[in-house]
């Protein structure tokens, strides 16, 4: 809210902005217009009703369907990790990351793949 209440101080021709929840940013939405800084709203949708009854208004909605998107993200993980199989080599220092993690009792993979990598 600071920084969008400090961008509304600061002249700019537009703002736009990606509230966390419906309401949040209503005050912040309500200076800019004060200072005459018209305002989108990406993503999460604000409380129009809320909006209004503050005196503050919105020039434009934008958004994306976030479950597609983040199908499309899994289905590429998906996708790209099957076409990859570890080589002999990678197996090995898993199996190394994982004794060592076991013995030492702390993290340790970030030393064995330091040198698996060096030595490829």
């Amino acid at each position: 809210m600071d920084k969008l209440l400090t961008a509304a101080g600061q002249g700019y021709d537009g703002i736009g902005i990606a509230p966390i929840s419906p309401t949040n940013a209503i005050e912040g939405v309500v200076a800019a217009n004060a200072a005459g800084i018209p305002v989108v709203d990406l993503d999460e949708k604000i409380d129009a009703d809320e909006l209004a009854a503050a005196g503050g208004y919105i020039v434009g909605f934008a958004t994306t369907d976030n479950v597609q998107v983040g199908g499309t993200g899994a289905a590429y993980i998906i996708e790209t990790r099957t076409r990859s199989v570890p080589s002999s080599k990678e197996k090995l220092a898993m199996q190394v990351v994982k004794t060592a993690n076991r013995v030492l009792k702390k993290p340790s993979w970030l030393l064995v793949m330091k040198s698996f990598l060096t030595a490829r």
